[in-house]
Formats: structure tokens, C-alpha cells, sequence
């Protein structure tokens, strides 16, 4: 009999808790973490970090911070941060803030204390603490009004149990969410209204439809406990009959029909899963701590202990000047086979070569070098001194254990590699392990889940990182050589790979000297650019140096973000997800969606003075409300005038046509009054959806209509076009005018609301009104001007800050709808 495999999967859950493991009990992965908790302890206390415990204060300057668990005094795993310090005097320590993990649930209106009693009974063990909290959220559209969102803060003991919590609330509220997307206005309004009359029956319906979301057993209290929500509904009560007898007369649904138990039916649901929104919920644990508590890399602090794991740590801002940690730059040279890339499998490592603090070292595997290299001096430049020691091993095994003690005896601070991430270390962790060598057990490093080698008591920079970002170097000279030549200024050893195999049995200095060039290079581009710079960016952004070097500008720009907002009581929005099933506008199905076609507009480069008067031209494409200013050269004649056609009136110059009467006398209501021989008509010249005030002038500006439409002003021309009156649009901007007539309105808000100045303490209001009068005329009456230029300097490089500097404030962002609830948009 032949078996086959059915390709079904089923998780195997043993005790040890290994990596890979599909699952396991909740005391397993406990355990777990605690081992790996001990073992970075272990790794720590190896390079010098011992974690301090003292009462005595100590002062250090922050250099690195990574998450850890650790036993608070209940023997409960709780989540904690690691802050790495250096001392002034070249010493270390280690110190572990606990900090509760938390993330914020929006619920619905009003409902925030029930839907937070249901939480902390359905979640009990995993929520530390409930507490409902008042944040500006920047989605309200009248957010600066005052007006602040309730949130249901939820924290945690640990990230693992955040991380549980947050998987069971997300698919009720993304099912929240897409229930509100296929909801308007009336139907959720006759949900709300209706949903309260029948209670029992609204819990049997949802009994049926929610048993797999909410547990079953607090199903009836939280019910219950809803029953203030519901009673809310019930004020309305004569309303709401009202209500359901009016859209029964119109719509002739009966009190049996099914539209009306999917309404009680989504009135409960939304009573029961009251959360519309979960914030701040994908936030990193170190970046939420370092936020919350103002704790970044690259300063100076006082650590003082309170007994037990409660520490206090507080900035010293009288410190300035940064401590020098050490740095260890390193290159390898592998063997290779011939136009083969170096294969860790079957090849060996020539040469490490690598700088500490601006001293060489050369470690040799005299397997592959025929030769004894001695001491020798790499200086390219006089700036860039490079004395190596030559250690000739017997073996790789031998080079590669030389490598470990040395960086395990001095302990430093920063590695810097060239594309290490993705040849130096898997090369070596790779050749370690055939020798049965564990390098992360070694010297701490090891393989992340992003790929990128890393280790908790040292950051790892890799100079290729901001080459690719902040370098601006064009993508053909991005190698270390050309590195070297254009941010170093010299000319680095470089030899052909496929004679490098050669060289190290016939020519083995000349090897040598390669070797130890990628080193100088890599140790003094990261000395002179990376280290300052990276550091520097810790100091504002609440990252590792790892993280700071690797993220792109957008994610650093976002971080940024973060911290300012949390300082300003605003809710940080969630990352923007994927729309699936997207379409266009015209209705097509919308395949992907990037930024490839799209261009940043940068402006003009070169030297500019604001003392050189140049050329400006105000269109009315630049103003956004720019109303068409009109001039009629051609008066209607007198058979073809209608008779009482009154609309709203509008702006034009009016050029007088000596063929118009000049006898007319205007009524007294602008009525026109019938006369022997003909008519006198007023001196307001009615047509379709224009009126035209004349006077016998030779020229007259009159008031203004708004069209709210271009083709509402194009149906007014053509109107007018067929009575004989030809006009024509100019380019001058009429938005000055809507200010010019506004001045005084605008004067009195900003004293009066804005700077709380009451109006009888302001002398010379007028006069201020009436310069401002006459600049906007000014500006009205001229388009086209010469004048000296105030120069504003926005340098905007990456696309990304880009968008959001300009999101709120492109046309598709606001419409009626938007502008109708803000309170402020009487004003406008």
C-alpha cells in the first residue's frame, strides 16, 4: 500500500518551546522569553553592560536601548527597555525601565464607560489598566474648535499580551468599520431610532449572529450594561414613533418586515461591539517609551535607583559635549572560485581586516597566504594615519577565534561595516558554524527578521545604508572606492577579484595593502560622515542608531511626527492600509497604485536677491475663488431688453454707449415705467441670471456676482451674447475684492476673538482699515506688477514629506460637506 501525503499541516506543541514552533501554551512561551531575557543578560554583562541596581546616581550618555522582559516584584514576565550608558570616564551600565505597553480603542459616542467595563471583564489577567482619556484627534473636522475624542486607553503587563488583546478586538472593529463604509446617513439614523423598542427580541437576533465574536458568557451582562445606551434612544420616544410612522406612510413596510429586525439587529451589534477604531496600536514598545518619556539616544542622563526594578532617569542638559565610544571597522577577503561570487559553503576567509580607534589589525589565514606578512603603515592621507598589526594565523578556524577575543576584550561600542548586512557577516556567521562556532553566543550578532545583522551592547552601522540615503551620490559611484574618491578625497588600492586568489600565494603584501584600504575607508567615512550624523538624528528621533541608519527619510519624518504630537495631546492616525478592489473614478478596477510617474517640483536653483525687483503676474488659474471681473463694450438696445427679469447682480466695468439715452430717470424701486412712444427703464439693465447697473458715465464699476460654477458664468455669457452685449473675462484676480469688501469684518474677529483686545482700547482702526483698503485695490487693479520679492527658501527633497505637507491642503481634500460642520466657516 502507498501512502500519500494529504497536505494537511497540524502544529506540534512541545515543551522546549523552540523556535519555529507553530504554538504552545501560555507558560511555554513564558518560559521562553524568560531564557531569552537571561541569555541577553548574559550577552550584556559580557561587553561590560551589568545592569544596574544601585540607590547611588549615576550619570551616562545614552548610546543604545533595546526591549527586554524582566521579573517585576510579583514574579510576573513584564515588558522593559534596556538603556545602554556610557560614563565620562570610558566605564558602562545597563539600566531596565519597566513600562506598561498600551494602545487606545475609540468607541462609540457616549459608550466609552460600558464598552470599557466590558473590556476589562472579557480581557481580565491581560489588561493591566482601563482608563478613558481625552486626545485632539486631526480626522474631526472642527478639531480647532477645542473640541477633543474620548479613548479607551487599554495597558498591558507585556507586548505579548497587547499583542493577543489587539488580535481578538481587530476583526470586530474592521467589521465596525466596513458596516459605517455601507451606511448613510438615513438608514443609520432610522437604525438608531428604532432599535430600542424591542430588547428582547434585538438579544435573541444577536445571540444567532455574534456568538463567534463575543463570548457567550457575557453576552447578557454586557447587555445589560448597555441598557444605558438604549435608554438615551428612549428619550426620543414620541420622536421615534413619529419617525417609524412616517417612513411606514412613505415606504409601506410593515412592523413584520425584515428591514426593520436588520435594524434592531444592527443597533445591538453596534451596542455590543461599540468600538469603531483601534489607535496607536502598531507603535514599536521602545519607540512608545522613549516617546511617552522623552528618553533619546545621543544625551546626557542621571540614572538613579528606587529599589527593586523602579529607576529614575532624567536628562542633563547642562552636559553637552559627546564621550568617544569605540569603534571597530572591518573588511574581509574571501577565496573565490573563478566568475564565481564568494560561496560561504566551500570558501575560505583570507584576511580580516579591521581598525579600532584609529589602530590597525591584519589577521592572516596562512593556509591561503603563502607568506609571513610583517607590521606595515596604510596612511592615504595624512589625515587618515593607518598603522596595522599583522597576526598570522595557523588556520581559518584560528583567524576567525582571534576575530571573537579581540572584539570580546574590547568591547566596542559601534561596528562599522561596507554592505555588511549582506556579505561580511553571513560570510563569517556562515563559516563560523561549519567550525562549530556560535557567533551570536560569541560576540552577540546575529540575523534579524528584517535580514540585517545586529547585536543588543553595539550597534551595527553599515556606511552602505547612508550612502544609499544621505550620501546623494549617484547610483554608479556607490562602491567603496568611489565612496573613498568623492567624500574622502583619494585614490584607494584596487585590484581585479579574479587576481586576488592569485596574489595571495605570489604577491601576498600586495594583498595586504588592498585589504586594509577597505578598512581605512570604511573607518574614516564612518568617523568623519556617518557617526556624527546618525547621532545627531538620535537626539530628536526616538530610534535606535541601527534604526535611525536603515529607516527611510519618510518613516524618520513620521517618528518625528509622533513625538510632537504625543507632546500636543494628538492622537497618532493609523498607517494607511491598501484598499482592495480600488477603482477609478471612471470606474475601473485600479491594478496598483505608486508614485512611479510622479516628480517632486523643486525650485528654481541659483543665487537670488530681494533687493532686484522682477515680474509678477496674478492669474485667476492661481486663486482658488477667483471671480470673473466682466466688461460689456456693447449696450443692449431698446427692443431687446426684457421687461422685470430680476437676478443677482454682478460686477462688471460697464463702457458707456453714446446711443443709450441719457434722459432716463431711475425709479425709485428700480422698476421700469411705460411712457407715450416707448418706455424709460431704470438704470438697472435686467437679463437672464445678470444684472448690469448703467449710469451715464463713461465708465462705472458696479457690484459683483459670485457664479459658484464655471458653467453657471458660462450660461451668463451665452445670455447675454443673445441680447446683443458682448463680454469679456479678465485675468484679474477678484478674490481682492472679497477681501477689500471684508477688511473691517476681518479686523474686528482678529482683535476681538482672537486677541481678546476689545474694541474701545483700538485708536486708529480706520486708518489701519483704509491702508489695508488700498494695498488690496492696489493689488486689484494692477495683475501685473514690478516689484522687489521677499524670498522663502522651502527645501523639500523627498516626495514623502512632501505629501504630507501638502495633503490638507490640496483642492480634492475639502468639500461642502467638510466646510459645513467646521464652526468657523461663517466667517469665510
Amino acid at each position: 500500500m502507498v501512502l500519500q501525503n494529504t497536505g494537511k499541516f497540524q502544529a506540534s506543541y512541545s515543551k522546549e518551546g523552540e523556535p519555529g514552533d507553530s504554538g504552545g501554551t501560555r507558560e511555554d512561551s513564558t518560559e521562553k522569553r524568560l531564557k531569552v531575557s537571561v541569555l541577553n543578560d548574559e550577552i550584556d554583562t559580557r561587553f561590560g553592560y551589568s545592569r544596574y541596581k544601585d540607590t547611588a546616581e549615576k550619570t551616562g550618555w545614552l548610546i543604545n536601548m533595546h526591549p527586554t522582559d524582566i521579573l517585576d516584584a510579583d514574579k510576573r514576565l513584564v515588558s522593559a527597555v534596556d538603556y545602554y550608558f556610557l560614563q565620562e570616564d570610558g566605564g558602562r551600565f545597563k539600566a531596565t525601565l519597566p513600562f506598561k505597553p498600551y494602545f487606545y480603542v475609540a468607541a462609540k459616542p457616549e459608550c466609552e464607560r460600558e464598552v470599557a467595563s466590558y473590556l476589562s471583564k472579557r480581557f481580565s489577567g491581560k489588561i493591566a489598566a482601563i482608563e478613558t482619556v481625552h486626545k485632539e484627534d486631526l480626522d474631526l473636522a472642527n478639531h480647532l474648535v477645542g473640541l477633543k475624542q474620548s479613548y479607551i486607553k487599554l495597558s498591558f503587563f507585556s507586548v505579548e499580551e497587547l499583542v493577543k488583546v489587539r488580535k481578538e478586538i481587530f476583526p470586530a472593529v474592521r467589521k465596525n468599520k466596513e458596516r459605517e463604509n455601507n451606511m448613510n446617513e438615513y438608514t443609520s439614523m432610522l437604525m438608531s431610532h428604532y432599535g430600542g423598542e424591542d430588547a428582547h427580541a434585538v438579544s435573541k437576533k444577536i445571540s444567532d449572529q455574534m456568538e463567534n465574536i463575543v463570548d457567550i458568557s457575557y453576552f447578557g451582562h454586557h447587555w445589560l450594561v448597555n441598557v444605558a445606551c438604549m435608554n438615551r434612544a428612549l428619550e426620543l420616544q414620541n420622536h421615534i414613533k413619529m419617525f417609524v410612522k412616517d417612513v411606514r406612510n412613505k415606504t409601506g413596510l410593515k412592523p413584520s418586515c425584515k428591514f426593520f429586525a436588520t435594524a434592531k439587529e444592527y443597533l445591538a451589534d453596534q451596542f455590543l461591539k461599540g468600538k469603531t477604531g483601534g489607535k496607536e496600536y502598531d507603535v514599536p514598545y521602545h519607540v512608545r517609551v522613549s516617546i511617552d518619556l522623552k528618553i533619546f539616544v545621543g544625551h546626557w542622563y542621571s540614572v538613579k535607583g528606587r529599589g527593586s526594578n523602579e529607576i529614575e532617569i532624567h536628562r542633563r542638559e547642562d552636559l553637552v559635549a559627546w564621550p568617544d565610544p569605540v569603534v571597530l571597522a572591518f573588511d574581509i577577503e574571501t577565496t573565490k572560485l573563478p566568475l564565481k561570487f564568494p560561496d560561504p559553503q566551500t570558501d575560505q576567509v583570507m584576511m580580516i581586516s579591521y581598525m579600532i580607534d584609529g589602530q590597525g589589525f591584519l589577521i592572516c589565514n596562512s593556509e591561503i597566504v603563502s607568506q609571513q606578512v610583517e607590521d606595515f603603515e596604510y596612511t592615504p592621507r595624512p589625515e587618515f594615519e593607518g598603522p596595522f598589526i599583522v597576526h598570522n594565523m595557523p588556520d581559518e578556524k584560528s583567524v576567525l577565534v582571534k576575530f571573537f577575543e579581540h572584539i570580546q576584550e574590547v568591547k566596542p561600542h559601534v561596528f562599522s561595516t561596507y554592505n555588511g548586512d549582506f556579505f561580511d557577516w553571513p560570510f563569517i556567521e556562515t563559516r563560523a558554524a561549519i567550525h562549530d562556532i556560535d557567533m551570536f553566543r560569541e560576540i552577540g550578532f546575529q540575523k534579524d527578521s528584517q535580514g540585517e545583522y545586529k547585536s543588543r551592547p553595539a550597534s551595527h552601522m553599515d556606511c552602505f545604508r547612508w550612502v544609499k540615503r544621505d550620501s546623494y551620490l549617484p547610483m554608479g559611484s556607490q562602491n567603496l572606492k568611489a565612496v573613498a574618491k568623492a567624500k574622502l578625497r583619494y585614490d584607494p588600492v584596487e585590484l581585479d577579484p579574479e587576481e586576488m586568489c592569485r596574489m595571495a600565494s605570489e604577491q601576498p603584501q600586495v594583498l595586504a595593502n588592498y585589504s586594509v584600504s577597505d578598512a581605512v575607508a570604511t573607518y574614516y567615512l564612518y568617523m568623519k560622515y556617518v557617526h556624527p550624523f546618525i547621532f545627531a538624528l538620535c537626539t530628536i528621533i526616538p530610534l535606535e542608531p541601527d534604526e535611525v541608519l536603515r529607516k527611510g527619510s519618510g518613516t524618520l519624518c513620521e517618528v518625528l511626527l509622533m513625538v510632537q504630537a504625543y507632546h500636543a495631546n494628538i492622537i497618532y492616525p493609523n498607517k494607511q492600509e491598501t484598499a482592495l478592489n480600488k477603482m477609478t473614478s471612471d470606474g475601473h478596477v485600479l491594478d496598483s497604485e505608486t508614485y512611479v510617474g510622479g516628480h517632486v517640483e523643486a525650485l528654481e536653483s541659483g543665487v537670488f536677491r530681494s533687493d532686484l525687483p522682477c515680474r509678477f503676474r496674478m492669474q485667476r488659474a492661481t486663486i482658488k475663488h477667483c471671480l470673473p471681473d466682466l466688461t460689456v463694450t456693447r449696450i443692449i438696445s431698446l427692443e431687446n431688453l426684457r421687461r422685470r427679469e430680476t437676478t443677482r447682480v454682478l460686477r462688471a466695468t460697464v463702457t458707456y454707449s453714446p446711443n443709450y439715452p441719457t434722459d432716463i430717470t431711475p425709479s425709485p424701486h428700480f422698476r421700469t415705467a411705460a411712457l407715450a412712444g416707448g418706455c424709460v427703464y431704470s438704470p438697472v439693465i435686467t437679463l437672464s441670471r445678470i444684472t448690469l447697473t448703467i449710469e451715464p458715465t463713461q465708465t462705472m464699476p458696479v457690484s459683483v456676482c459670485h457664479f459658484p460654477s464655471p458653467p453657471r458664468l458660462t450660461t451668463a455669457l451665452s445670455t447675454a451674447s443673445a441680447v446683443g452685449v458682448v463680454i469679456f473675462t479678465h485675468p484679474v484676480p477678484a478674490a481682492f475684492q472679497m477681501l477689500h469688501d471684508a477688511v473691517e469684518r476681518t479686523m474686528k474677529h482678529a482683535i476681538e476673538e482672537e486677541e481678546k483686545i476689545p474694541m474701545s482700547s483700538v485708536t486708529n482702526f480706520d486708518e489701519v482699515c483704509k491702508d489695508v483698503k488700498e494695498k488690496l485695490l492696489h493689488l486689484r487693479d494692477t495683475p501685473y506688477r514690478l516689484e522687489n520679492p521677499i524670498i522663502y527658501h522651502l527645501d523639500v527633497a523627498a516626495m514623502y514629506p512632501n505629501i504630507i505637507l501638502t495633503n490638507r491642503l490640496q483642492d480634492c481634500e475639502c468639500n461642502l460637506a467638510l466646510v459645513g460642520v467646521i464652526p468657523l466657516n461663517r466667517l469665510c
